[in-house]
């Protein structure tokens, strides 16, 4: 289930993100670029839940093996949090009509990526050390942490600190549906000013913090309410891998402009497998114009006037 689940997640995140390094459009909106580091720190973490599938069928006897991917599996997810909550900061931006505030969202976005990267790197550094592990418990089918005080203070600052990110994260969308639906009733803001992506990109959005959310809640509640049985911790790590998997999903079921060059670009290497002629002449034409870009030789120019395949 594990093994199957995980190449699910690998290969639509590698899709989205593809899909985003090669779309010029989509790279340059801060919105899709908190899209790609989700969808990167995502398949980090399939990768690594990927390897608890083998770890199930072929168990390690050494607590201590598995330490790295524990160090990483916990601290990506942190991260990966801390980027949901920023997409909901970013899309306050859609409904601000002043220049200026729109601006300090974005610094103030940038500020809040700079400072979830240190978070997750002092997560890192904690769960290297001796006292902290995290490891694969093929009995329970579970990442599990080895019972010190040391995790639990780690453990407990995490669950502590998510859940209220996930908490701001709601009330950011509750303000957003409110200050839409407030200023169409007041006619004061015209159906054409949020555009249709826009509003995909929001339900996308909304859809990611409640899946993720899941996970958190589940995770925090973990330590007081549920209790420490085998099936239980494997429902836990089911949700938390069930979350892995949706995210990239999300991101192409809910996203037209995303899903439709993940089409073009999964359609374009296809052709280049066959050795499609149009796919080869799109690559040639593609190849000369960014040739007469750089260099702008007069015979270049005329070539570049071609139009590049669609």
């Amino acid at each position: 289930l594990y093994i199957l689940m995980n190449t699910i997640a690998l290969i639509a995140g590698a899709i989205n993100i593809l899909t985003i390094i090669f779309s010029h459009s989509l790279r340059r909106s801060q919105c899709y670029q908190m899209m790609l580091y989700i969808c990167v720190l995502d398949s980090i973490q399939a990768f690594i839940a990927l390897i608890s599938g083998f770890l199930t069928i072929w168990p390690v006897k050494n607590d201590s093996s598995t330490k790295i991917a524990g160090a990483f599996f916990e601290p990506l997810w942190i991260c990966m949090m801390y980027f949901v909550f920023l997409l909901s900061v970013n899309r306050l931006s859609i409904i601000i009509d002043v220049q200026l505030y729109k601006q300090f969202i974005i610094t103030l976005c940038k500020f809040l990526w700079i400072f979830s990267m240190f978070i997750a790197a002092a997560f890192f550094i904690a769960f290297l050390t001796p006292n902290v592990t995290m490891r694969y418990d093929a009995f329970t089918y579970s990442w599990r942490y080895i019972r010190t005080s040391e995790a639990f203070v780690i453990a407990m600052t995490e669950a502590c600190s998510l859940t209220p990110l996930s908490i701001l994260s709601f009330i950011n969308y509750i303000i957003i549906l409110i200050a839409i639906n407030r200023k169409k009733r007041s006619h004061s803001l015209q159906m054409s000013s949020i555009s249709s992506s826009e509003k995909r990109i929001l339900i996308q959005s909304i859809a990611l913090f409640s899946l993720t959310t899941t996970g958190v809640f589940f995770d925090f509640f973990n330590f007081y309410l549920f209790p420490a049985t085998k099936w239980m911790y494997f429902i836990l790590n089911l949700t938390r891998q069930t979350c892995i998997v949706m995210v990239p999903l999300l991101n192409l079921l809910f996203n037209v402009s995303l899903r439709m060059k993940a089409f073009e670009l999964v359609k374009y290497a296809y052709d280049r497998l066959r050795g499609s002629p149009t796919a080869v002449r799109c690559t040639t034409i593609a190849s000369t114009n960014r040739a007469a870009t750089i260099f702008s030789t007069p015979q270049l120019r005329i070539q570049s006037q071609l139009p590049i395949c669609a």
